[in-house]
């Protein structure tokens, strides 16, 4: 049967399972392995093969899927074991689904016996909580969801609403009376994902009428908790979607990424802002004209700061906001995450109690800096990560920073990757202190990045020092810095690797002063080869080659 390789067969012209194992380790390369790795346990009693290019290689696919539905359903039959997932989109199935071939004429055939195959399984398993469809079978779309209206237990859909018909079916679940739905995602149907003969042009796209899914989200009793839309269809959905916000049992969840109206913007951030109940906003405002609306900016601060679920805040933009006022709307207890703000006034971190995370570069000086610096020494500071990449540290902030981190237990991630010190002795004081941190009984850090910064650089006796404090530390396990290296440091070096047996990643950027021959590498190759715990490590004392790297497995490079 597979006529480019040998293979141990039963006698009938088909593989073992031995043998079809020993195809897909032995032949088979990239995605192609991936894909047959991921469908052995439904293949290797009755092994097909792997077809490639046209309308075969997607009938093939198909079979693929269509095997997988089987074992679901034999398994729920015999065992009784009811998945409560049923996914197009990741898993098998959605690998099964990436490739490039058009559905045409040649599969009708095969995908109206997957279209029964899905139908008959949801229908069997009535223990399902989770659907995820796929932007490939457009044509499946309108039928699932029409199976799924009135279904007992269903909690989650992911849809791409390629058609009118799709849009109808997904407003008639939300009307139906036993909706259990919580959780709603639209994802973007771009034109030419679904390849289809019949191409999905434009013009239909816009003639494709959302409001009966405006509608049906203000009349459905479903207990909805998220609503995500890749892109915002209309102002009548989105302001459906904003009295959801707005309502007293209403989303914890809510996100739109794109291709929305200046209006649409201003409604979902008036939505959000007004919510008592979402743990994640990201505010847009969008202003094509660079009109400030300080109205909105002034309803912001006022208004965001009473939600009392509020966790993260993903990003605020294009709202007119001065740094107090910013401040004064970031004022939130509850708040955990802050990502992508840009922040100059620190003074909300007095108020916050909970507030884990920080993603977001630094724009401040030294006294706006102060009540942040407060916080990493506070004795319950809960923060555990500090991200501020790509950060211009106007002179005394750095070393403000660098004094609190010594006195902090908290820390856990610190990134300062691309990052300036406007002053040069800011940054020499800095890596002093990184060193104090370190050496520090309670010092909690078990990853710092402080790569591509040009004016921090750990050299001479100061590099050594670190090296020696790296011996005995027990919490780091990925350290990237910029440092010149000699020929003095390479003991120490060997040092470290031979008795440090925490650190899984060492990343040592910058320039040596001196070339080494092979012989005189040879002791720090041995150790860093003998250190089974070491992940990476790259040192300019070394040749590229000699370095050791990350093992990327390859089928995941590819996909």
């Amino acid at each position: 049967q597979f006529c480019h390789v040998i293979v141990e067969t039963d006698g009938a012209g088909k593989m073992t399972p031995e043998g079809f194992k020993k195809y897909i380790e032995g032949t088979l390369k990239g995605k192609d392995k991936g894909l047959m790795q991921m469908f052995y346990e439904v293949l290797k009693d009755d092994p097909i093969e792997l077809v490639k290019g046209g309308s075969q290689e997607v009938n093939f696919r198909f079979e693929l899927i269509g095997r997988q539905i089987d074992a679901w359903k034999q398994e729920l039959l015999t065992s009784g074991k009811a998945a409560t997932s049923f996914d197009l989109q990741e898993g098998p199935c959605g690998r099964a689904l990436d490739f490039y071939s058009k559905i045409g004429k040649n599969n009708q055939e095969a995908l109206a016996t997957l279209k029964e195959k899905i139908l008959d399984y949801l229908k069997t398993n009535k223990n399902i909580i989770e659907v995820h469809l796929n932007k490939r079978l457009s044509d499946l779309e309108a039928v699932v969801v029409d199976a799924l209206i009135g279904h007992p237990n269903l909690e989650k859909l992911t849809i791409f609403l390629h058609t009118q018909e799709a849009i109808e079916k997904v407003s008639q679940l939300l009307l139906h009376p036993d909706c259990k739905l919580k959780s709603l995602l639209v994802d973007a149907a771009h034109v030419g994902y679904s390849y289809e003969d019949d191409e999905d042009d434009d013009t239909e796209k816009k003639g494709r009428d959302y409001s009966v899914v405006a509608a049906a989200l203000l009349k459905t009793s479903a207990p909805l908790e998220e609503l995500q839309f890749e892109t915002m269809p209309n102002e009548d959905v989105a302001k459906s979607v904003a009295d959801w916000c707005t309502r007293p049992n209403g989303l914890k969840r809510m996100f739109v990424r794109n291709a929305i109206s200046e209006n649409s913007s201003e409604i979902l951030t008036r939505g959000q802002v007004e919510s008592k109940t979402l743990k994640e906003v990201s505010i847009s405002a969008v202003n094509p004209k660079g009109k400030e609306n300080t109205e909105l900016a002034e309803f912001v601060m006022k208004n965001l700061p009473l939600n009392p679920s509020l966790e993260n805040i993903g990003f605020i933009r294009y709202v007119p906001l001065t740094a107090e006022q910013l401040a004064k709307a970031l004022s939130i207890p509850s708040l955990k995450k802050l990502s992508w703000v840009s922040l100059a006034d620190m003074s909300f971190v007095s108020t916050t109690s909970q507030l884990k995370e920080i993603n977001t570069p630094f724009s401040c000086t030294v006294e706006q800096m102060t009540p942040l610096s407060n916080f990493l020494i506070a004795e319950n500071c809960p923060l555990e990560t500090l991200l501020v990449e790509k950060s211009t540290l106007e002179p005394g902030v750095g070393v403000t920073l660098g004094k609190s981190l010594v006195h902090n237990k908290s820390i856990k991630t610190f990134n300062l990757r691309k990052s300036t010190f406007k002053d040069n002795e800011d940054a020499k004081c800095f890596v002093d202190l990184i060193i104090q941190w370190l050496e520090k009984s309670y010092c909690n850090v078990s990853s710092i990045n402080l790569g591509e910064m040009s004016n921090v650089i750990f050299a001479g006796e100061t590099f050594k020092r670190l090296l020696t404090v790296l011996k005995t530390n027990t919490s780091l396990k990925q350290l990237t810095i910029n440092a010149t290296c000699t020929a003095e440091d390479l003991p120490l070096l060997i040092e470290l690797i031979n008795q440090n047996s925490t650190l899984v990643n060492l990343e040592i950027g910058g320039t040596s002063r001196v070339k080494l021959s092979a012989e005189e590498r040879a002791p720090l190759k041995e150790a860093m080869n003998a250190n089974t715990n070491l992940k990476l490590f790259r040192v300019p004392l070394l040749d590229h080659s000699e370095c050791k790297y990350l093992r990327v497995n390859w089928d995941e490079f590819l996909f």
